[in-house]
């Protein structure tokens, strides 16, 4: 359970490498120098994200695009 949530190659002592956009980039190194170690993409409480707050966060964005939608009357994004 120590790796729950990790990459899949992480019993391998491998890094990952995540490729960022040029222009990204300037936020990615600000992003580093305030976390050094752990998560760099956390949310509005500096906490890291978790499957759960994801999920949360997916179903009220989805919700406010279908009342959108609604309004618009045009077709919701997904039920």
């Amino acid at each position: 359970a120590e790796n729950h949530g990790r990459y899949k190659l992480a019993h391998r002592g491998e890094d990952r490498l995540v490729y960022v956009p040029a222009d990204l980039v300037p936020t990615v190194r600000e992003l580093m120098a305030h976390h050094p170690t752990g998560t760099l993409i956390r949310n509005e409480r500096d906490k890291p994200w978790t499957e759960e707050t994801i999920t949360a966060r997916m179903k009220s964005i989805k919700r406010a695009a279908n009342r959108a939608a609604a309004e618009r009357k045009v077709e919701v994004v997904r039920k």
